[in-house]
């Protein structure tokens, strides 16, 4: 959708035939929070809302297979149905399955595991009714404290993040799935959750440009049919612009500037545009509900996910249009966008997903999906993918001291601290301190668990259990959250009884999840990053740290987090 867009005749006939009703109401993506569809629709109902999308998340497979369906026999326009599909199917589908976050796939160097993620996510979202994926974050990892990107985005190098993104756009919609790169202007330069705060890029342009700008250039290229903008401003471009004051921290979804004139002028994007979650307090802190709704449009969305009343946002919308507020010119502009989407992803016939090249990115080591594969033999070919994107990914981060390899002979006794096994928004698993556990214990060592934070942790006690065994190994499954300014290490109280001290034995970190434990530990000489907290990032860890297996990842973070004592 790099060129203009043009329609095939039945999408066109269509449009044609909508009213101006139905043509608001293409300006919309609910979200299915309900039960059941019946209790969403009766509210649209009642005001004849048919929303242009919907997003669904967290449902057992068969369910959401069925609540798509109903959603989209209810509506005359089919819909486009949006799916977080950053990191796997798990969140989409409760039952579904996390293929890597993008931050190890990112840790590989091989964009073959960013086509890999978009085909899996493809298949197994168009399984349950999925068209429209969230994803790729083309976020750079600037700020280590930044709660957004974390292990979310690909990492911090602009040429990584470019071909990973590109890869995964070209699987995914070579796959039939719309792919929506986010966050544009780009997150990550700040430590700010949008869901707080309007967050700020606060680049100058020319850098800017040759950062955030090479990574959406790829985009364009690549053929992203939809992008996601953020509630992130990006004061420098405003200000060369000739904005001043307050105005210079306009979100993206409300700044003219930041979609019209720098995503569709300055990159020559020609796709369709939608808001972030517009329920963010970065979006709704900033004016009046009834004038954002209205200005995000005129600014250049096409569509507004999320509304904290989906019939006021849809009469505000209506009542724009019939007053002039937002022109019939504008209204058509945006659903024409919106159409091509959903004509794209083969909701108005023909074959979606066309793209020759898509699996052709990188040096293949096990085979790739092909379209006369039984479910069977995809299925095992799957399997393989996660298991070699775990291995490939775990990264010898720092080392200092001569900890490894692991051998009972070496360290017959050891002390386990499992550091925040609680989960999070964005993954809701857990279990993996008690697998690292378990695979120490098969391996012949006598395994000593402390679970961190824990209110009866004192520093005597600590000191005494620490003296009884001869290494200890801090093992981390600390991730990312929604809803938060900052994400790092809980030590017990008071003073954090086992932080590291004074070593008296060798000592061990691994982060299965949050590459950064460096920033709290610094003197940690010897550090293992797996990036994504699976079974088969631990025990990857285990067989690398245990000499049966070679480090092969490359950090696509700075570990150290810009202090000079985690590097000595």
């Amino acid at each position: 959708m790099t060129t203009p867009i043009s329609l095939a005749p039945a999408a066109q006939r269509h449009l044609a035939a909508m009213s101006e009703e139905e043509l608001v109401g293409q300006l919309l993506c609910i979200y299915h929070l309900t039960p059941t569809p019946p209790e969403t629709m009766a509210a649209l109902d009642a005001v004849g809302v048919r929303p242009g999308g919907v997003l669904v998340m967290n449902r057992p497979a068969a369910e959401l297979r069925q609540h798509i369906a109903r959603y989209q026999d209810w509506n005359p326009t089919p819909m486009l149905v949006a799916a977080n599909l950053e990191s796997g199917t798990r969140g989409t589908v409760s039952d579904g399955t996390v293929f890597a976050n993008p931050m190890q796939i990112g840790a590989t160097a091989d964009p073959i595991h960013a086509t890999r993620l978009g085909e899996f996510c493809a298949r197994h979202g168009k399984e349950v009714g999925v068209n429209w994926g969230f994803a790729p974050v083309v976020d750079l990892t600037y700020n280590h404290r930044n709660p957004i990107t974390n292990t979310r985005a690909f990492g911090s190098d602009p040429e990584l993040v470019a071909a990973m993104g590109a890869a995964y756009v070209r699987a995914l919609q070579a796959g039939g799935v719309a792919a929506s790169v986010k966050h544009f202007p780009g997150d990550g330069v700040d430590e700010r959750d949008q869901h707080l705060v309007t967050s700020v890029n606060s680049f100058s342009f020319e850098h800017w440009d040759e950062t955030y700008g090479q990574v959406y250039r790829a985009m364009v290229a690549a053929d992203a049919w939809t992008a996601m903008v953020g509630h992130i401003a990006l004061p420098d471009w405003a200000r060369r612009h000739g904005v001043s004051g307050k105005e210079l921290y306009l979100p993206g979804p409300l700044s003219q500037l930041i979609i019209t004139e720098l995503l569709r002028g300055h990159l020559g994007y020609r796709g369709m545009v939608v808001s972030d979650n517009a329920m963010m307090a970065g979006f709704t802190r900033v004016m009046p509900r009834e004038q954002a709704v209205v200005q995000a449009i005129n600014a250049g969305c096409d569509m507004i996910l999320s509304s904290l009343n989906t019939v006021e946002d849809y009469q505000t919308l209506l009542a724009a249009v019939r007053s002039g507020a937002l022109s019939a010119e504008r209204l058509l502009d945006a659903v024409r966008h919106t159409m091509a989407v959903k004509q794209a992803v083969g909701l108005f016939g023909g074959v979606a997903g066309t793209d020759a090249e898509a699996g052709a990115v990188g040096a293949e080591t096990v085979p790739n999906l092909a379209e006369n594969q039984s479910d069977a033999a995809r299925d095992g070919v799957e399997q393989l993918w996660l298991r070699e994107v775990a291995e490939r990914s775990i990264t010898l981060a720092k080392q200092r001291d001569d900890v490894l390899p692991l051998t009972p002979e070496r360290y017959p006794k050891v002390l386990v601290y499992v550091i925040d096994e609680t989960t999070s928004f964005y993954d809701a698993t857990f279990g993996f301190g008690e697998h690292f556990v378990a695979r120490l214990e098969e391996l012949g060592f006598q395994v000593v668990r402390r679970d961190v934070p824990a209110p009866d942790h004192t520093l005597v006690g600590e000191r005494a259990i620490q003296a009884e065994v001869n290494l200890v190994i801090y093992f981390s499954c600390l991730r990312f959250d929604s809803v938060s300014n900052t994400s790092r290490v809980r030590w017990s109280h008071p003073q954090g009884p086992e932080a590291l001290r004074t070593a008296t034995v060798p000592v061990l970190g691994v982060s299965v999840a949050d590459p950064y434990l460096l920033q709290d530990m610094p003197s940690l000489g010897t550090l293992v990053n797996g990036y994504c907290p699976t079974i088969r990032t631990v025990d990857a860890v285990v067989e690398r740290i245990t000499g049966r297996a070679e480090f092969t990842g490359v950090s696509p973070v700075d570990q150290f987090c810009g202090y000079e004592d985690a590097r000595v």
